[in-house]
């Protein structure tokens, strides 16, 4: 392959489909598209960018950021949140896929970007959610009152922002990532 830059390389999870393992075959000249949802796999992005200076002896991670996302309610789980509430956790049935970009700075000064799907769910979405209606959506008298129109991007917004919990999920993943492939990604 060229010298031209960007590049992508697809790097399979651990779970991964047999069209994902097709297109771990080769390095793109444009940002190849997941095949289907659910993916889980990382699409590596390197830059061709190098910043000279003093190498650092391991890959090291200058930037984490969430750059999309949705979220998807089974029937049943969408509705008022005391509704929610009253079904309980363990009743409860989402998933939040979030894209999110860690940019790693390699040994020999080199950058590559991580594209990583970090997934919250279920009970743990649950949490997310009620801990974000507790302050927001009880009245005076503490009972619960209806969502606002706005409230499917209000729990974007919570999910986005609930203890940092997006970024930590993708510097997890982004540490597994680099302690197993990342001599191979720095092109050590």
């Amino acid at each position: 392959m060229s010298d031209t830059y960007p590049k992508y390389k697809w790097l399979l999870s651990s779970t991964a489909c047999s069209s994902c393992q097709g297109m771990a075959v080769t390095e793109y000249t444009t940002k190849p598209k997941r095949p289907h949802p659910n993916c889980q796999c990382t699409i590596v992005t390197i830059t061709g960018n190098n910043y000279g200076g003093m190498t650092d002896m391991l890959p090291r991670i200058v930037s984490v950021e969430v750059v999309g996302g949705h979220t998807e309610y089974d029937e049943g789980s969408n509705g008022s949140t005391e509704k929610m509430k009253e079904r309980g956790r363990e009743n409860f049935s989402a998933r939040g896929e979030f894209n999110c970009n860690v940019t790693v700075r390699c040994p020999k000064n080199n950058e590559i970007i991580l594209d990583i799907v970090v997934v919250v769910e279920d009970g743990e979405l649950y949490d997310v959610i009620m801990n974000w209606a507790s302050p927001s959506m009880s009245n005076e008298s503490g009972h619960w009152e209806e969502p606002k129109d706005d409230f499917e991007q209000e729990i974007e917004d919570a999910i986005r922002n609930y203890m940092g919990g997006l970024e930590t999920k993708a510097l997890q993943q982004a540490r597994s990532i680099l302690a197993s492939d990342g001599d191979s990604l720095c092109g050590k």
